[in-house]
This record gives C-alpha cells, structure tokens and sequence, in this order.
C-alpha cells in the first residue's frame, strides 16, 4: 500500500510538473504573439510554488508590456540574488521604473532608480549596450547633460561604430543648449546613415525641430517664423516614424501656435490622448475656441 501511494504521488507531481510546463509553453507563445493580457492568464494557471525562474522572468517581461511597472518590479527583485540573469533582471527593473518615471510626469527618484538598476547591469556585463541607452535616457531626463556627455564619450570608446550612441551624444548637446550643433550634425546623422531603425530616425527628427525651435525664442522677424516652419516639418517627418509619441505632437503644437492656433490644438489634443498630462494646461488656455 506505502509503495502504491509513494507512485501515486510521484505521478501527481510529474503531471503537474507537465501541465506547468504546457502554462509557460503557451505562455511564452502568447507573449510572442504579442497577446499580453492572454499570456499572463495563461501563466496565471501555473501553479506559484512550481513557478520556474523563467517562468517568473517572462511574467515580468508581460507586466512590463502591460505598463504595470511596479509589479514586474516587484517580481524582478525577487529574482535577484538567485543568479538568473541577473543583468539583464537588473537591466529590466531601471527600465521599468524608466517607464515608470514616464508615466508619472518624471519623478526624479524613478529616473535615479533606473540609472542604478542600469549601473548594477554594468556592472555585471561591462558591455551591457542597452543598459548603456537606459542610463543615458535617464541622466537626459534628469537634465543631467554634462554627465550624460561623459558616459557616452566612454561608450563611444566601448562601441566605436555605433550610430545611435553617436545620436545619442548629439541630443545631449540639446541640454546644453547647443542648439545649432544639434541641428548641423542631426542633419548630416539623416542624410549619412541608411542603417537606422525607425525609432532613431523619429527620435533624430524630433529633436532637430526641437532645435529649430529653441531658436525662434532668440531670433525675430521672418527668421523666426522660417524656422517656426522647419521645426513643424522636422516634427511632422518624426511622426511619420514614431507616430504615437506624445512629446513629438506637444512640441508640434507649440511650433503651431506661432501661424495656426487650430493646429496647434489638435496636436495638444493628440497629445492628452497618449497621456502627456501638461498638454491640458495647454488645451485650456489656448484651445476655448478651437
């Protein structure tokens, strides 16, 4: 009777053991669908005693898809320490509390847990690339730009032929207000590099309409309205890249404001719609009758 019970037993924690891993199995293939919320029911029927540290791990990557940043944080710190990847766990947690700060209007100490969690993946892995990106991100975001500067002129020696760390450079000069610097070399960046993804080249478009910007405030006349234009149309060719961004519609608006209010107010519109929350203030004092 002991011996047919010990099977029994064995057997029931074989096949839950199966069923586990059938969970993860189609959890993950969800998840590479793209089906978020369908991955995680899916991981939800795996028994949490049972629970693998992959399994834990593709929780988080499906919480971070999900924008619930503090509960994958939550289950990434409880992978620290078990020796799992721990940098690119530690890679995960800076850029959820990145998102994190994104989503709540840059609350500094989000942005200085990221560049921490960035710095623990470095540590680990000295050529951790976008642990590198994370942290630059995040000292922009800080207006940290001497600094950020500083890190990337190390990267650049870590990773000589890389473009977007050389993009990456020029916006930080965009901190130091460095505005016709920024403007010449994005512009040489567009015209010189056919080997960028789309993100890049959204993000090398908006912020050389953010140049063009940041100088209609110190210049007159039709000057400033000249370049009123090209940063509407650097904004406009971002967009086409990166079309949901919320920043880019924001800063179109403001260009707008100086030749088409009713513009201007469709992209402070755009922008609330994607949750930028400073465009309200813009929407109620500029757009009561538009």
């Amino acid at each position: 009777m002991k011996r047919f019970t010990l099977v029994l037993i064995i057997a029931l924690l074989q096949s839950c053991i199966v069923l586990n891993d059938d969970g993860v199995g189609k959890a993950q293939q969800l998840f590479d669908q793209g089906k978020y919320s369908a991955a995680l029911a899916a991981l939800d029927q795996v028994s949490s005693f049972r629970k693998s540290k992959d399994a834990k791990f593709l929780e988080a990557k499906i919480h971070t898809k999900l924008k619930s940043h503090s509960t994958a944080i939550d289950v990434l710190e409880n992978l620290k320490g078990t020796r799992f990847k721990q940098d690119t766990v530690n890679f995960l947690i800076g850029r959820n509390y990145y998102l994190l700060d994104n989503s709540t209007e840059h609350n500094s100490w989000a942005l200085n847990w990221a560049i921490s969690a960035a710095d623990e993946a470095i540590n680990i892995n000295s050529e951790y690339f976008e642990a590198y990106k994370l942290k630059s991100k995040a000292l922009h975001n800080l207006s940290r730009h001497e600094e950020n500067i500083l890190l990337l002129d190390k990267v650049t020696q870590i990773f000589p032929d890389s473009i977007e760390i050389k993009l990456f450079r020029t916006i930080a000069k965009y901190g130091l207000t460095d505005y016709i610097s920024v403007e010449r070399e994005i512009s040489d960046f567009i015209k010189t590099c056919s080997k960028i993804d789309s993100s890049n080249l959204g993000l090398a478009y908006r912020f050389r309409g953010l140049a063009f910007y940041e100088r209609c405030h110190v210049i007159r006349g039709s000057k400033a309205d000249s370049l009123s234009k090209l940063a509407i149309e650097s904004f406009t060719e971002s967009l086409l890249y990166d079309g949901n961004n919320k920043m880019t519609y924001f800063n179109r608006g403001l260009a707008y404001k100086r030749s088409d209010g009713s513009k201007a107010c469709d992209d402070f519109r755009k922008s609330a719609d994607l949750g930028y929350m400073l465009a309200y203030d813009h929407i109620k004092s500029d757009c009561k009758y538009n």
